[in-house]
């Protein structure tokens, strides 16, 4: 059974591959084993990012994780960012809110995402998750 790991060692090498592609042959796969459908590196890169922080921090809080991770949903809410409405002279208290809310939603989708995807690499299945 494969675990987050090894999802991570074969992400960095496709992330490689993908960063560097003369050293791999166009005409071949560079997958180790069967990929069952076409990866989104910097999304599978990202959840097993995000599991990584939780399992080594269990207490630390979903927006602190998005931070360190460099979530998008930390920068901007509805398009706006707070810088943005500090320069205008509005109050931040509403879209800091938004923010921290992106934040945890984002954590958890991502957490949902990378605890799927760690399941059906133990079924031999690689990057296959459920829907939602």
């Amino acid at each position: 059974m494969l675990g987050s790991e090894a999802v991570e060692r074969s992400l960095k090498e496709l992330h490689t591959q993908l960063l560097f592609p003369k050293r791999v042959a166009l005409c071949r796969s560079a997958a180790i084993y069967p990929v069952a459908r076409r990866p989104v590196l910097l999304n599978l890169h990202r959840h097993i990012v995000v599991y990584k922080w939780r399992k080594r921090c269990p207490n630390m809080s979903d927006e602190d994780i998005a931070d360190r991770v460099g979530h998008h949903a930390a920068a901007q809410a509805n398009g706006i960012s707070r810088s943005y409405m500090q320069r205008l002279g509005h109050p931040t208290r509403q879209i800091d809110m938004e923010l921290r809310r992106a934040k945890r939603k984002a954590v958890q989708h991502d957490l949902r995402c990378a605890q799927q995807l760690i399941a059906a690499v133990g079924r031999g299945v690689f990057p296959m998750r459920t829907k939602g």
